[in-house]
């Protein structure tokens, strides 16, 4: 993230101007952006920093990349967010290394992210020909956590978005769908990650519908 402008705190936590790189984070965060903002940021999906760093803990990237600096200046000298991302895209293109790149994590990830993370990880190790320590042994270097952690994340955040588009669908059904034990499992594991209960969720989602309804007139869609 190039931060130039503005007042950006994680976790109340005051982010300083200049290129900031993230480490994977396995719980909810609270940004918090004030003033007049001008941020930029690049996301990667899990093992899409390592082609480019050869790392894939995000804090060290600012290492893996010195020129990470000259690249925050140049884009600081542009004027539109199509200069910006065609800088970057640039950059990023120049440091691109396909011989960093594993068969084996891309596969593994590729087939967690098509179940949504709805499968056991010495299945999916035994599908692509290999052992479950061989499989998180290769996780650990090149995606940066856990196969089971990656599985955890896609599952729940599944959930979050089937949530948001059949939100009178029960908890207990949904759960079932899911492949969880109970309803009660799904709730433990959902709040783990998103910080709530899949209840208080959808309640949040039904207050904010009917603000941005009265600020519009009328009702708004889901």
């Amino acid at each position: 993230m190039f931060a130039y402008e503005g007042r950006v705190s994680i976790d109340a936590v005051p982010l300083r101007c200049g290129p900031i790189a993230g480490v994977i984070r396995n719980r909810p965060v609270a940004m918090t952006m004030r003033g007049g903002l001008r941020i930029i940021g690049i996301r990667f999906r899990p093992g899409g920093a390592y082609p480019f760093f050869g790392t894939a803990d995000g804090a060290d990237a600012l290492d893996a990349a010195p020129d990470l600096s000259e690249l925050y200046d140049r884009v600081g000298t542009t004027s539109s967010p199509w200069e910006w991302g065609t800088a970057i895209d640039r950059w990023l293109a120049g440091r691109l290394d396909e011989h960093r790149r594993s068969p084996l994590a891309d596969a593994a990830v590729t087939a967690l992210r098509v179940r949504h993370g709805a499968v056991r990880i010495d299945r999916l190790a035994a599908g692509l020909g290999c052992s479950p320590r061989q499989l998180e042994r290769v996780f650990g270097a090149r995606v940066g956590l856990p196969a089971k952690q990656l599985s955890r994340i896609l599952r729940v955040r599944h959930a979050k978005a089937l949530l948001a588009r059949e939100p009178s669908r029960s908890l207990s059904e949904l759960a079932c769908g899911l492949g969880f034990a109970d309803q009660a499992h799904f709730t433990r594991e959902f709040k783990s990650l998103i910080g709530i209960t899949p209840a208080s969720y959808l309640s949040r989602r039904a207050v904010d519908r009917q603000a941005v309804a009265r600020y519009h007139g009328g009702d708004v869609g889901a």
